[in-house]
C-alpha cells in the first residue's frame, strides 16, 4: 500500500459507493456546481450525474462511517470500540486511554 501525504481531504460519495477524493477548493467549486443548474458535471475526469451524489464529506466523517460499517461504536468518552466489546473507559484514567 502506497502511503502519501495528500491534500485531498474531501470525499464525493456516490450512491454506488464510489468515492472521489478532492481538495478543499475543488469541493467548494463542486458544491457551487451542484447547487447550480445542470445534471451532469465532471469530477476528477469522471462525468457524474448530480442525483447520484450522496454528499460531500470530510475525511474524518468518512472514517467514522467506515468504522460504523465494520460494527464499531463510539462510547461517551469518544473512544471507538469493536463490535461486542464492553466499554471500560470510565475505569481507565484519561491519560491512559
Amino acid at each position: 500500500m502506497n502511503k502519501q501525504i495528500t491534500d485531498k481531504i474531501y470525499c464525493i460519495l456516490l450512491r454506488s459507493g464510489i468515492r472521489i477524493w478532492v481538495d478543499k477548493l475543488k469541493s467548494i467549486e463542486l458544491t457551487a456546481q451542484i447547487r447550480g443548474g445542470g445534471n451532469l458535471f465532471e469530477i476528477e475526469g469522471q462525468v457524474v450525474n448530480k442525483s447520484d451524489i450522496s454528499g460531500i464529506f470530510t475525511a474524518d466523517k468518512i472514517d467514522e462511517l467506515d468504522k460504523e460499517k465494520r460494527g464499531m461504536w463510539k462510547c461517551k468518552f469518544n473512544v471507538w470500540h469493536n463490535r461486542y466489546d464492553i466499554c471500560n473507559c470510565g475505569m481507565i484514567p484519561k491519560e491512559l486511554r
